[in-house]
């Protein structure tokens, strides 16, 4: 799951920006400007019913601006534009989004929850029909 949620990340970034560098493992000692770095710094994961799991994926995108124009206006500008445009992740969808600058670096984060069933044997959980018109005393 996680690396689905990895690949709507880098096609959100790549749409919004086609011609900028994505890293995603790790940066490597003289890598290009501008350039996004996109890693996962938390993660939960939480048994529910059955086999039903749940789980929120923390991540934070760094951007790293250009070195040779103004470094604050351009990344005021990436950090308006993905504040705004990077809500819907294909099937999934980004929550808490904040952003802050740190040592010339713009960092956007943001969390990503997911639920999932696990397949037992070949059986795959099914939707229950709940009555919901039960009378409290």
């Amino acid at each position: 799951m996680v690396s689905s949620i990895n690949d709507e990340v880098k096609n959100k970034l790549l749409s919004l920006y086609p011609g900028i560098t994505i890293y995603d493992e790790k940066v490597p000692q003289k890598f290009k400007t501008p350039s996004f770095f996109i890693s996962i710094y938390d993660q939960d994961y939480e048994k529910k019913l059955n086999t039903k799991y749940g789980s929120t994926i923390s991540y934070d995108i760094s951007y790293f601006p250009n070195e040779e124009y103004n470094k604050n206006n351009e990344m005021y500008l990436v950090q308006e534009n993905l504040l705004r445009e990077f809500r819907d992740l294909g099937t999934f969808r980004a929550l808490n989004i904040k952003a802050n600058i740190t040592d010339d670096v713009l960092h956007i984060m943001f969390d990503v929850k997911y639920s999932e069933a696990l397949i037992i044997d070949g059986i795959k959980m099914n939707n229950l029909d709940t009555n919901t018109k039960i009378k409290e005393v």
